[in-house]
């Protein structure tokens, strides 16, 4: 089965049309349609239906979705073992939520590449579903959440706590003033932060503006103004130059974090080094 074939097939279930895909992937729409045509005759199945302004995957296009971008997934890292450097001899795949690649997964990523030059990694940002079954499928050796998932076929510890605290570009501002204010914005941390802002301020007015991504709530801040609870290393280059400043009265939110592999796995052993120079880090205390 040609590689070329399923990405072409999973480029159109994005799509959903032959001349978008065409353009994105350089190639002709009569190359899109043959190389479906040609999957389709591989698998034995018709994994679209094609009307002109409305391409539907089948029950069957649906069911491979999800195998095909395993598929493409593990031939990658297949290809990015097969040519490493001779003085890298081992490759990790590790993902985690976004905002835990806006704190602390960066200076993790930084110790390994300082400390343990003879590894190769793969790095990911995904939500916390893509994270589980990429961690099934094998294509993740390591996953970090905020709410570790409870499987049988995963294992996960804890690994880390952020200290998540509200800072504003303005100077003495209270608490309760800010968040009666448009320019707050709410910060999804996970549903245990939210739920511990939601009790710790049961008065506020709801915020106007909600994101998923601590960074973008810090370009918000810096650009225009306003409140938000940030993770504290992310927060402090900007509390040092002063363009934004603690809201003293506010409460710090400590949020742990999870490290989750999969029990199955057969490099253990790399894992497990790998994870011991995440535990050698220091903390944001």
């Amino acid at each position: 089965m040609d590689i070329t074939f399923i990405k072409t097939f999973l480029e159109l279930s994005k799509t959903r049309h032959f001349g978008r895909t065409a353009e994105t992937l350089f190639i002709t729409q009569s190359a899109v349609s043959a190389r479906i045509r040609q999957l389709e005759e591989q698998l034995g199945v018709q994994l679209l239906t094609r009307d002109r302004n409305n391409i539907q995957l089948t029950a069957a296009g649906i069911r491979f979705q999800q195998h095909a971008e395993s598929i493409v997934s593990i031939w990658n890292i297949a290809r990015q073992e097969t040519a490493l450097k001779s003085e890298q001899k081992k490759l990790i795949s590790v993902g985690g939520m976004f905002s835990l690649w806006d704190s602390i997964l960066p200076a993790w990523l930084a110790d390994i590449r300082l400390h343990m030059p003879d590894i190769a990694v793969r790095a990911e940002a995904l939500d916390a579903n893509s994270l589980l079954n990429n961690l099934h499928e094998g294509t993740l050796d390591l996953a970090f959440f905020f709410e570790p998932p409870r499987t049988s076929h995963t294992c996960s510890e804890e690994c880390g706590e952020l200290e998540l605290v509200m800072v504003s570009n303005m100077k003495n501002l209270e608490a309760a003033s800010a968040l009666q204010t448009d320019d707050y914005i709410l910060v999804d941390w996970g549903t245990e932060f939210l739920s511990t802002h939601a009790r710790l301020f049961s008065d506020a007015a709801p915020a106007i503006t909600h994101v998923n991504l601590g960074r973008l709530a810090l370009d918000q801040i810096t650009r225009f103004g306003g409140t938000a609870y940030l993770a504290r290393d992310m927060a402090s280059p900007f509390i040092s130059s002063k363009q934004l400043f603690y809201v003293d009265d506010a409460p710090v939110i400590k949020r742990k974090f999870y490290v989750t592999q999969n029990i199955n796995s057969q490099r253990k052993e790399l894992i497990d080094s790998v994870l011991q120079s995440l535990k050698n880090l220091p903390t944001d205390d």
